[in-house]
């Protein structure tokens, strides 16, 4: 499966989750919550640019 955020950034949020919440993640569900962060950002911005 090809990724869109780097391994790097995948491992930090299944880190956080693993310490935080005693959750496991794995690889795709990281990259699906950090691609549903990245829209979220892109929404806020673009509502503030208005």
């Amino acid at each position: 499966m090809q990724y869109k955020f780097s391994e790097e950034l995948r491992t930090r949020l299944i880190a956080y989750f693993k310490a935080n919440h005693a959750l496991d993640v794995l690889s795709e569900t990281a990259d699906e919550w950090l691609d549903s962060l990245a829209n979220l950002y892109l929404s806020f911005s673009d509502m503030n640019k208005n």
